[in-house]
């Protein structure tokens, strides 16, 4: 065989095998090994946004009792989720901060859609001292264009948003096979995931006429008020320190009042509560002792009276 050949004969063998490897590694029985092998694990087990949010959007979908929704960040989820079992009145569903406003929308709908008789939509949220943005380049296609494509729900963003998506992740990568595809695998994840983050972010336009944020609250706000439901959107506890006496007091309210959300929630900045650093493990989340149901009940009654959630949401 001239050597050629050989070199054609070498890498058909090899393509082949790669090949093969791909196709394993989103195989149930063999995608952790694999996983492991090629040093991407950690992308299974600890980059789990449809894990996260999925769970979320069959909940608001489920016909029950309830008539309130309750949803928020990675904060709110903290101090509420473990409350879900208890309450038959409040449906529980906070999500996480990297699903956006336009996943809060979602749930929003979906839960709306489903449950004629809703009578209350709550936001708990902490106070953003930058809104206009639109979609984190790292934790999108995770935690938005994951969860939306596997549930179907993607068609419920408006044509604008699904086109910036499209631009920033690719067509070939919105498609509901592909994202299966990466969901299943550690080692596409860490392929896809790495290059997005090393290249879209160079390449990113931000070409929406509003924020991801201001776009979708008001969008929230709006279809609450069409199903004459009440909407509240209620500040998360946060430090009590300088940048956050910077962003609650000066950022934040500065842009509220550019976008019109300062009319829509005029009180929003009058209920943010601060507490002493030392109770929260990273300057966002409660951590250490203060990591206890009994620590958020206490913080939700003293935050949350005003607002009348505690007039349904049951915390023992």
């Amino acid at each position: 065989m001239r050597f050629p050949a050989k070199i054609m004969t070498f890498m058909f063998i090899t393509v082949i095998l790669l090949t093969g490897f791909e196709i394993l590694s989103y195989d149930e029985n063999y995608s952790m090994p694999i996983a492991r092998l090629t040093y991407s694990d950690t992308y299974l087990t600890h980059m789990d946004g449809p894990d996260w949010i999925v769970p979320l959007i069959d909940r608001v979908q489920e016909k029950d009792d309830s008539h309130i929704l309750l949803l928020g960040d990675s904060v709110g989820r903290q101090m509420f989720i473990d409350l879900a079992d208890l309450n038959d009145e409040v449906c529980v569903a906070p999500a996480i901060a990297p699903f956006t406003m336009c996943g809060q929308y979602v749930l929003t709908k979906l839960y709306l859609e489903n449950h004629p008789g809703a009578t209350d939509v709550y936001l708990v949220m902490v106070p953003m001292g930058d809104v206009n943005t639109d979609f984190n380049i790292e934790y999108a296609y995770q935690y938005v264009v994951m969860p939306l494509v596997e549930t179907g729900k993607l068609d419920m963003l408006d044509e604008r948003t699904t086109d910036e998506l499209k631009y920033i992740f690719g067509n070939f990568f919105m498609d509901g096979r592909v994202v299966r595809r990466i969901d299943d695998s550690g080692l596409n994840r860490k392929l896809y995931l790495n290059y997005i983050k090393k290249y879209a972010a160079n390449d990113y336009p931000h070409t929406l006429e509003e924020s991801v944020y201001v776009s979708y609250l008001k969008k929230t706000a709006a279809l609450c008020e069409e199903k004459n439901v009440r909407f509240h959107l209620l500040p998360a506890p946060v430090p009590d320190m300088d940048e956050y006496h910077d962003i609650a007091e000066e950022k934040a309210p500065s842009i509220f009042s550019g976008t019109g959300l300062d009319k829509m929630f005029p009180d929003y900045f009058e209920h943010v509560c601060y507490y002493p650093p030392e109770m929260f493990q990273d300057g966002v989340h409660f951590g250490g002792i203060y990591e206890d149901q009994a620590n958020y009940n206490r913080v939700i009654e003293e935050m949350y009276g005003y607002s009348g959630l505690l007039e349904d949401l049951k915390l023992e």
